[in-house]
């Protein structure tokens, strides 16, 4: 059972035999395994009650004293940084750009994709990829997306979604070409792109929308130059040529 930051109380998930890892929290284990059975085997009370916890919700700045005596902070004094999953990459870009459709329950969505992101699917395209026709509904959570065995979205094959096919303990983390590819040049990416540039009224709004933050006198100046470059290259259009003022 992972009680924090994304790795489990033992390091071989796929394996709890005799030759197995040892868990680096065995009273914790047991605690948690006798919770799970007062709370009535309810796997949402578990997950309310480790992300209630205050070791879920530390920070990643770690002491110096953590850094010397644990260095691979087995003993959770603060959270280990790691990159965002394929369906959280999804779900926050949809949130910066403002879009995000937080409707919850209903039919799986799908999407639109283009041609050749539906090369490989089993049938005709037309007939085996029945776009919802809401287009409200395609910018829902990533959870609520069709997934099928044999076909996998090209943006979560990207980065390291499972593939349905065979079972998954813990998914990788590839650094590849079609990565930055999928984050650049895919339809998915412009249209919120275009979304978020139509909704900003500044770089400093832009930068708080994505970030979550304010930037930096330094960050801002090189934001203000970076979109003065990139406007002067765009084709005449008022809409995404209009001024950006910087606050």
């Amino acid at each position: 059972m992972a009680i924090s930051f994304w790795v489990g109380l033992l390091a071989t998930p796929s394996d709890f035999g005799t030759r197995a890892g040892k868990p680096s929290h065995p009273e914790l284990l047991d605690w948690l395994a006798a919770e799970f059975v007062e709370r009535k085997w309810s796997m949402k009370a578990m997950h309310k009650l480790i992300m209630m916890s205050d070791t879920y919700r530390r920070g990643a700045n770690a002491s110096e004293s953590a850094r010397k005596k644990d260095p691979a902070n087995t003993l959770l004094s603060h959270t280990n940084r790691r990159r965002l999953q394929a369906e959280e990459i999804r779900d926050s870009v949809l949130q910066s750009s403002g879009v995000l459709n937080l409707k919850m329950g209903g039919a799986p969505v799908v999407p639109p994709l283009e041609a050749e992101e539906l090369f490989g699917i089993i049938g005709k395209a037309e007939n085996a990829w029945i776009v919802t026709p809401d287009v409200e509904e395609h910018t829902r959570r990533s959870v609520y997306l069709l997934q099928r065995r044999t076909f996998q979205n090209p943006m979560f094959e990207a980065f390291d979604a499972p593939d349905g096919v065979l079972s998954c303990s813990r998914r990788n983390e590839s650094t590849t070409a079609p990565q930055s590819l999928a984050m650049l040049n895919s339809r998915f990416m412009m249209a919120q792109a275009q979304a978020l540039a139509a909704r900003v009224q500044s770089v400093s709004d832009a930068w708080r929308s994505v970030l979550g933050r304010e930037p930096s006198e330094r960050e801002l100046e090189e934001a203000a130059k970076f979109v003065e470059r990139q406007t002067g290259r765009l084709v005449p259009n008022p809409r995404l040529t209009r001024s950006w003022p910087v606050d």
